[in-house]
């Protein structure tokens, strides 16, 4: 490759070889006329000219071997593997049958390619239908599939159908053709193209508004592609979740700043993942999700990275180690709230006042004098009531805060304190950790106790809010108050959990980043569940999602981007080289069999993406550039292809070498 070469490939290069006809010849076969007059595509990837003879290399077969995608690799290991733990119960019964065993290998090894074929009837469901409109005809109730006759408006195709039909009404195509098999028999290819209309309509009309030069009296080629809305996520205000969140929508960024919703998708029914944490946090999401992690396995190999739940699930592990983190979100960037309550009081409250008053009891006066510091008045010391307790004292007009804050009688955070600035989120912590919290010399960690589940998962979110790695679990106590507990713990990172001096004063954190990232521990498949997409404008396009306020990326701020499942959200980036192959097809079959040649066609086709959900309509470029790149594509699958079933006499290989005898010296 010369030091001038721009492209991906070598195709650019000014010395590339070109491919010259056939890369290979094909074995002829016997004339068949009773087959019928249009080429077949046999089960070896070649389509059959039973009138001629010839073997054509399928356009499918050719981008399939001759265009890498790994990711598909990993699919296909997903895919089985999922397989086989579903049928777990059927392995373990078969574990002593030879011949079970054997017959469920093979079911299990196959499941990729199950999944495969429930697409195809989706691709079947959308030919017939344009078959009838192309004819004039009525659209089949019922279709035949395999030996199956599946009715269009069942629970599987429905929705596709549903979505065929909006395009049809929205678009208005006119289609000049379907399902028709092409050949370029000079080439050696053949292939079944899914449809072609006029340029002249609605899609023509938006090609050319794109950019693309499509002349009025050529046709486009086509190509159809067919394929937990309950996450809550945290706003500035309180909460959402994805299936409620809309464009313009606040939310908020890694970097704790208010960001909005600049783009969301329709819902989808993908493969779905639990990514679980090494704090026992967890996500749900689908396969194609990004996350932004700090990925390595010592400090200094640790890199940045934008990757998908399968990419992070395929490299979980290096070296027998985790090696994935999410970075803990940056304390959330807030302006001051006008609140009813000063935040260190109503903290102090919630931890030792009493709910029907504004009496506060504490063995420390140091908290009272913090209380007075702010403004409020106090009354005089008076005993507890209960024996051994506490001393009391009442803070003067705060029983009006309390009823105006929607405290009184019902004790709990109100969502303006939770999403107030930063200082008063610290003030509010300061609080609470000082009459209910305590520092645990063993774990370094401050950490909150409650016997109110809701409670203790209100402060777990502030201190969430703060920036903190803040975990929540259960704990049976003993001794005063015995029972279920409710434990609150992080190692503070940027915030003072005390103003209490005694309590203050054994905080000693020690310097690790365990605190500021959460490892995945693990990525498992779990129940599929709708999905949706959403694309924010927050400086590193990341979102919170969860109670657990998890940065996440923004799945969809490059929206037609290549994903790591080898599509641009289900278009396969092949389907423009696929097209420029029909394209250069010198020769079409009409269903009689006729032979006719192939009208002039643009160089850029549509494809017809569609989901249960939804469709799109993108543009794919097919002219002579992606067609360059075809013919190399078909280059490498019928070379691999030779190679592959060589037999020790093929001239590819040649034969085995065998050792020459040295000559025998002479006396």
């Amino acid at each position: 490759m010369t030091e001038q070469q721009t492209g991906p490939l070598w195709v650019d290069a000014p010395d590339a070889p070109t491919v010259e006809g056939r890369p290979m010849d094909h074995k002829a076969q016997p004339k068949k006329k009773d087959k019928g007059p249009v080429p077949a595509r046999q089960g070896n990837g070649y389509y059959a000219d039973h009138l001629t003879g010839d073997r054509l290399r399928s356009v499918t077969t050719i981008l399939g071997g001759g265009v890498p995608k790994p990711a598909l690799l990993f699919w296909a290991a997903i895919t089985c593997t999922d397989a086989a733990i579903e049928a777990l119960p059927q392995l373990v019964a078969a574990s002593r049958n030879p011949q079970a065993m054997a017959e469920l290998r093979d079911w299990i090894k196959r499941a990729h390619t199950r999944k495969k074929d429930e697409r195809a009837d989706v691709g079947s469901a959308v030919h017939a239908i344009i078959e009838a409109r192309l004819l004039g005809q009525p659209i089949p109730e019922a279709l035949q599939l395999g030996e199956e006759l599946v009715r269009l408006d069942s629970e599987d195709l429905a929705p596709f159908v549903g979505q065929i039909d909006r395009f049809l009404l929205e678009w208005e195509p006119e289609f000049t053709a379907s399902e028709m098999v092409v050949a370029n028999p000079i080439h050696g290819y053949a292939g079944t193209l899914d449809f072609m209309l006029r340029s002249t309509g609605k899609v023509g009309a938006a090609l050319r508004a794109a950019g693309f030069v499509v002349p009025e009296d050529a046709d486009l080629m086509g190509d159809t592609k067919g394929l937990p809305l309950d996450t809550p996520l945290p706003t500035p205000t309180g909460w959402t979740t994805m299936g409620a969140v809309q464009v313009g929508d606040a939310l908020l960024g890694r970097d704790g700043l208010p960001c909005t919703v600049t783009q969301t998708s329709e819902i989808h029914e993908r493969d779905c993942f639990r990514v679980t944490f090494d704090d026992g946090s967890s996500v749900v999401c689908d396969d194609e999700h990004r996350w932004l992690t700090d990925t390595g396995v010592q400090d200094w190999q640790i890199q940045r990275q934008v990757a998908s739940t399968v990419e992070l699930r395929t490299t979980l592990t290096r070296y027998g180690q985790r090696q994935h983190r999410v970075p803990v979100a940056e304390p959330l960037d807030l302006p001051p709230a006008t609140l009813p309550i000063e935040p260190y009081v109503l903290g102090v409250w919630l931890g030792d006042g009493k709910h029907t008053s504004g009496e506060i009891s504490s063995q420390d006066p140091e908290v009272f004098e913090h209380i007075e510091a702010l403004g409020y008045d106090l009354g005089p010391v008076q005993k507890s009531s209960r024996e051994g307790g506490c001393p009391v004292r009442t803070v003067y007009s705060l029983v009006p805060a309390l009823r105006t804050a929607g405290v009184l009688g019902h004790k709990h955070i109100p969502t303006a304190y939770l999403r107030a600035s930063r200082g008063q989120r610290e003030a509010l912590l300061q609080g609470l950790m000082d009459t209910d919290g305590t520092w645990n010399k063993a774990r370094n960690s401050a950490q909150f106790v409650s016997v109110d589940k809701a409670f203790a998962s209100s402060v777990r979110e502030l201190a969430l809010s703060l920036g903190q790695r803040a975990t929540m679990y259960e704990a049976n106590h003993t001794g005063f108050k015995p029972g279920v507990h409710y434990v609150v713990r992080f190692t503070p990172v940027g915030v003072v959990p005390f103003r209490l001096a005694r309590k203050a004063d054994l905080v000693q954190v020690p310097s690790t980043v365990r605190s500021s990232r959460r490892l995945i521990v693990s990525i498992e498949p779990t129940i599929t569940v709708p999905t949706k997409c959403i694309a924010v404008n927050s400086s590193d396009r990341t979102f919170l999602c969860t109670e657990a306020m998890i940065p996440t990326h923004n799945t969809g701020g490059d929206w037609d981007r290549v994903t790591s499942m080898g599509h641009v959200h289900g278009v396969y980036p092949e389907a423009g080289l696929q097209m420029s192959a029909y394209r250069k097809a010198t020769i079409g079959r009409l269903r009689d069999g006729t032979r006719v040649p192939m009208p002039a066609t643009a160089a850029v086709g549509v494809v017809l993406h569609l989901r249960p959900e939804g469709y799109r309509l993108y543009p794919a470029r097919c002219g002579d550039r992606e067609y360059a790149y075809f013919r190399h594509a078909q280059m490498v699958d019928e070379w691999s292809s030779r190679i592959a079933s060589a037999k020790a006499d093929d001239p590819v290989i040649g034969a085995a070498l065998q050792l020459v005898a040295a000559a025998k010296a002479v006396a």
